[in-house]
């Protein structure tokens, strides 16, 4: 063989190599890089792994913002009632930093004419000039494309903290080679599943927070120091509109820490740059948005789904009549319609104390359905409850069975139970073996107890009557745990 052939043959084997060991990296990536979604209360992999699936040049409005703006938008929302299509990419403690590039990236593929940014972000989170913790800013730049835009971005990532590192952005594996003990599920499969990509970046809470509220109604005075470095980058994303003739709107809202002071700081902001901005703390919009903090809110900083429902109309008002973005049919905004009702009933159920409307809603192929009794449970049932039993596939008769141990396990046509008076015990699993489950009962005269456990996590109330916990297949979350005092005449509810 001639040098010229053997050197060929040699280039040929290293390219061959190189494109091997490529393939294994991103394979190997894939597995191993953190995936936020149903393994976490915040979807954000989904968030952005879906928005490259979108149509380009599809969506009119974006939404870009920390956490709340993941619970406070939602695109559906936006879409059902007024015809608009949307994209929420916001991100847990998604810094103005971030923002900018999400937003840079976004506009690669889409041409919005509106974007709406939460602004709480500007003002000190985290020390240093990102303004946000290294864990959470992976969770939005790893799932980023690589382009010139991510490159950019890396390159800043490090300039303004100087313990970050760039091969580790290239080359997420090693960063996160470490994870091999704790990979799961979603590790392997996410990439085929839908998750709740349908919320097109929307962030689903249902829990009430219960406290009172008072909203600003002084304004005026001293003024909140805002981080210079996000200053910066909203300067940048102020240009960044304008260039491209693109309505920015500034947002905050309804936060429990919220302040005069911020507000002034923001409000200035906006006046100087000719900016709208619709702070929902204040007493005006709040009022005007039908917004109640103590069931509207999930939390102190985090709006539930009747809040962003709230939020969402209010803007889509605002977006239509003051800026002119007129309704589109859009079949990637009709198909995932349904979905977004199935969302919805899944938050509706965790507020219901009724029984007989509890288990008419439990009529859902989509719930695997878990029961145990404590104490006393058979003595007020009546002939309406004993029914829903029977139709779900359960024979044993509970009437006249005072102080039995009692549980069930009802997986699609998949039906269990056990009744005695003795403890009772059991483990199995849902979704066809992939969730594994242990349920245990114990009538009043055996010990007076019971557990439901999923994956390990107990989540019965434990109270005296029926418990029940409600196990979702497609969004792999328990999304009920509640005790109906089925003893005595009232049935109270208790979660």
């Amino acid at each position: 063989m001639s040098n010229r052939k053997t050197k060929r043959f040699i280039w040929v084997r290293i390219i061959v190599f190189l494109i091997l060991t490529g393939f294994v990296l991103s394979g190997l990536t894939k597995i191993f890089i953190p995936k936020y979604s149903y393994m976490n209360e915040w979807s954000t992999t989904v968030t952005y792994k879906k928005f490259y699936e979108i149509e380009k040049n599809t969506t009119d409005v974006l939404f870009l913002g920390s956490s709340r703006t993941m619970c406070s938008f939602l695109p559906q929302e936006l879409y059902n009632k007024y015809g608009i299509t949307s994209y929420n990419l916001g991100g847990e403690q998604q810094s103005i930093f971030v923002s900018y590039y999400w937003l840079k990236e976004a506009l690669r593929f889409q041409t919005p004419k509106a974007v709406v940014i939460e602004v709480k972000e500007l003002f000190f989170h985290k020390e240093g000039g990102l303004n946000m913790e290294e864990s959470h800013l992976r969770k939005s730049m790893d799932y980023m494309k690589w382009s010139s835009v991510k490159k950019e971005a890396v390159d800043d990532i490090c300039d303004l903290d100087e313990s970050q590192d760039k091969v580790s952005y290239y080359f997420p594996i090693f960063r996160f080679h470490a994870r091999w003990k704790e990979l799961e599920e979603d590790d392997f499969s996410y990439d085929a599943d839908d998750h709740d990509g349908f919320l097109k970046g929307y962030n689903v809470l249902s829990d009430r927070y219960g406290r009172e509220y008072t909203p600003l109604e002084e304004t005026g005075g001293s003024e909140e120091e805002m981080v210079e470095s996000m200053v910066d980058y909203m300067d940048r994303i102020v240009e960044l509109c304008r260039q491209n003739h693109i309505q920015l709107i500034l947002v905050n809202t309804p936060y429990a820490r919220r302040t005069v002071e911020n507000y002034n700081s923001v409000a200035a902001y906006a006046q100087k740059h000719q900016l709208p901005y619709y702070d929902f703390n204040l007493k005006k919009y709040y009022e005007e948005a039908g917004y109640d903090f103590a069931s509207d809110n999930a939390d102190s900083p985090h709006a539930n789904i009747w809040g962003a429902i709230k939020i969402t109309d209010y803007l889509g008002r605002v977006l239509t009549e003051q800026y002119g973005i007129e309704p589109r049919k859009d079949a990637q905004w009709e198909e995932t319609a349904v979905k977004f009702e199935q969302a919805k009933k899944d938050c509706e159920l965790t507020k219901i104390t009724d029984l007989s409307e509890y288990l008419s809603m439990l009529e859902d192929d989509r719930y695997s359905i878990l029961v145990a009794v404590k104490g006393e449970a058979t003595k007020a049932l009546t002939g309406e409850i004993l029914m829903f039993f029977r139709e779900k596939g359960l024979a044993i008769p509970l009437e006249n069975n005072e102080n039995i141990s009692y549980y069930a396990v009802i997986d699609g046509e998949n039906v269990r139970e056990e009744a005695g008076w003795e403890s009772l015990s059991a483990d199995g699993a849902l979704r066809n073996g992939r969730v594994r489950y242990e349920i245990t009962s114990e009538g009043k005269g055996s010990g007076d107890s019971c557990t439901i456990n999923i994956d390990g996590e107990q989540y019965a109330p434990g109270k005296n009557g029926l418990n029940f916990v409600v196990y979702n297949n497609e969004t792999r979350k328990v999304i009920d745990s509640v005790c109906f005092d089925t003893g005595g005449p009232e049935w109270k509810a208790t979660r």
